[in-house]
């Protein structure tokens, strides 16, 4: 069964993405991340940067500043919507961010990076278990980023990373669906209650917490006004996501069973001028 939704101080150089301003321009002493790196790598590298500042807890503007000063990434979006469309029954369980589109001068790549994280909300899809064992929390769950606009895509990477004693973070090895309109996957979330120290009563940790996925594209040789939105798919019990599809600004989620399930989608993305 399938469900779809639509919806510095340094000095600067001036060489731009076409269409946008000579003020999106990198610094002069930035690094690409493409550096002496294959299209895959590059993206795994900057999904795991990403997930490194985000576990830090840095706010967006510091993200968007530090990929700008240290891997020549310039976002170049006018900044669209970043509160969550909550779908079906996910209620506050997730937040999902829409893609942030950005420019690598150097590398000529844009890239585009969506995100989600949960609430502790979905302790109550927990089978029964004591302290400290690990479970499957249902099958897979899925997440994917779609665009309203056919794009010449080179890369895409999915890192989701979760509270300890979990690992800090993990690459998705194979996306389950990918096209021109963007890039889909699914991933097994894991859950364990812990004895709280602390006594806030606060005890459930997951490995997928959190996480974004990257997609690279180049220019396709005519101007397109770009933006995108982002989906999660959550399952418990016995329900999977068996499938993940991504179209032209839709994303779809195959379920293993017609219950325990439910989908939340960002609001759209920023629009950016990419050529």
């Amino acid at each position: 069964m399938a469900a779809t939704l639509a919806c510095s101080a340094s000095a600067l150089i001036v060489s731009t993405a076409p269409g946008t301003s000579a003020a999106t321009a990198a610094p002069s002493k930035c690094s690409s991340a493409s550096t002496g790196r294959t299209e895959q790598q590059t993206n795994n590298y900057v999904s795991n940067y990403v997930a490194g500042l985000r576990q830090k807890g840095r706010p967006q503007d510091q993200i968007d500043s530090d990929l700008a000063q240290n891997l020549c990434l310039v976002r170049i979006d006018n900044g669209g919507a970043t509160t969550s469309v909550v779908a079906s029954s996910a209620g506050s369980a997730v937040t999902v961010t829409p893609p942030r589109i950005y420019w690598d001068n150097q590398a000529a790549r844009y890239y585009a990076i969506s995100g989600w994280k949960l609430s502790n909300a979905i302790k109550n899809d927990m089978p029964a278990t004591g302290l400290n064992v690990t479970k499957n929390i249902g099958g897979h769950d899925g997440f994917a980023t779609s665009f309203n606009a056919s794009l010449l895509l080179t890369g895409y990477a999915l890192t989701y990373y979760g509270d300890p004693p979990f690992a800090s973070s993990a690459n998705v090895a194979n996306a389950s669906a990918a096209n021109s309109y963007g890039a889909g996957y699914s991933f097994q979330d894991k859950g364990r209650n812990v004895y709280d120290m602390a006594g806030t009563g606060d005890n459930f940790r997951t490995n997928v917490r959190s996480g974004q996925e990257v997609i690279s594209f180049k220019k396709s040789g005519t101007c397109k006004s770009v933006y995108g939105f982002a989906s999660y798919g959550h399952t418990w019990s016995s329900t999977a996501v068996n499938g993940v599809g991504v179209g032209p600004y839709s994303i779809s989620f195959q379920w293993s069973t017609t219950s325990n399930k439910w989908t939340a989608a960002s609001q759209p993305g920023g629009t950016a001028t990419v050529c």
